[in-house]
């Protein structure tokens, strides 16, 4: 039997705050380019990912090229990059191809320990603008 799943929905830069620095859950986005090969192997991993935590976490994906200001707010520097927002605060940042397991692990470890302004992880805002870049 064929399951067809459910896709991943796309947020952008006019739905990002309400979708995801306002959201209860925590929320991982993915920012990703449709031309990009490693962001192609990516998505099954991302599949497999909101799988796991249906319940516990919203997922979302950012096409980099549609949303640069994100991509510049965010400091993107490479695709794939996810990064994991709780409260509005990002708390961890994967870049590049990985396993599912490597992802899940990281972002259960975050999840059972991670809260905004907790040590040990990034806690840049969310909203946050870098004077380097002009915003």
């Amino acid at each position: 039997m064929n399951v067809k799943k459910k896709p991943i929905p796309e947020t952008g830069e006019i739905s990002f705050e309400t979708e995801v620095l306002r959201a209860r859950k925590p929320v991982l986005v993915g920012f990703l380019a449709s031309w990009s090969r490693p962001c192609e192997m990516l998505r099954p991993v991302l599949d497999e990912v909101a799988a796991h935590f249906a319940s516990s976490l919203t997922l979302f994906t950012i096409n980099a090229d549609d949303n640069p200001i994100l991509g510049l707010r965010y400091e993107v520097q490479f695709i794939p990059t996810l990064i994991l927002f709780i409260g509005g605060l990002e708390q961890i940042r994967i870049t590049g191809i990985t396993s599912g397991h490597t992802v899940i692990s990281r972002l259960q470890s975050c999840l059972a320990g991670c809260e905004p302004g907790g040590s040990g992880h990034r806690q840049r805002p969310a909203t946050e603008h870098h004077e380097k870049h002009g915003r």
